[in-house]
């Protein structure tokens, strides 16, 4: 089912590093993302090592239709 297929789909997509558009939805990239030092409160400071993440970019449709939306606390 396309419930399915679609995250397996956009997940291998990403996996070989392209981009995937989806019309009406957005568009998911991969972005790579330096060492940094992160601290956890209550701890000691915790070196993230350089790694890729999944970045989405809403469409200016979707972006639209949500700007003035009431989201309650």
């Amino acid at each position: 089912s396309l419930h399915d297929a679609l995250p397996i789909s956009v997940r291998e997509e990403l996996h070989k590093g392209n981009k995937v558009s989806i019309a009406g939805l957005g568009s998911f990239s991969v972005r790579k993302r330096g060492e940094t030092q992160k601290v956890i409160p209550g701890g000691k400071p915790v070196i993230v090592p350089a790694h890729t993440v999944a970045k989405f970019s809403a469409s200016k449709y979707l972006a639209d239709e949500v700007y003035n939306t009431k989201v309650g606390d």
